[in-house]
């Protein structure tokens, strides 16, 4: 398999389970530059996001329900190049393992959580310390939603 060092991809949409982690591992060889990658509702594990780790630059991953994802992947998703945007709607990441993540280039993060509102504020705020500059949505609700306007 030739090593990711011209392709490029603007946008790979893979949607209903139609991707597993050989498929990742495919796309992370086969392309040196992604710009978004919407996956939803796949089988994917850590072993998708270790391939990612090799792509040049990805600037989008949205992973909205993928279940199998948990906490131990993060470290990870901090390894990926240029990601400004990361969706983890409906995976198993939690805002104490979101704590994990850093990425000079990260912007917005979208996550579920089913904490109460208290410990959102908390870990919000945390996460406002280690990812300055990056608003992180949780339960589609932006960061104000539960902290006013002082972070």
């Amino acid at each position: 398999m030739p090593e990711n060092e011209s392709g490029y991809l603007h946008h790979g949409r893979f949607w209903d389970g139609d991707l597993e982690d050989e498929q990742v591992g495919w796309l992370a060889a086969r392309f040196a530059t992604i710009d978004m990658l919407d996956i939803y509702d796949a089988p994917i594990t850590r072993a998708s996001i270790q391939h990612l780790t090799s792509v040049k630059q990805l600037k989008e991953l949205r992973l909205k329900d993928c279940t199998a994802l948990q906490d131990d992947c993060v470290a990870d998703l901090a390894r990926i190049k240029g990601l400004e945007l990361l969706h983890l709607g409906g995976t198993g990441v939690t805002l104490d393992g979101l704590l994990e993540l850093r990425g000079d280039c990260l912007q917005t993060v979208f996550i579920s959580s089913d904490l109460s509102t208290p410990l959102i504020q908390d870990r919000l705020r945390l996460l406002a310390l280690s990812l300055p500059g990056c608003e992180v949505v949780v339960n589609h609700h932006p960061p104000h939603v539960f902290l006013g306007d002082v972070v």
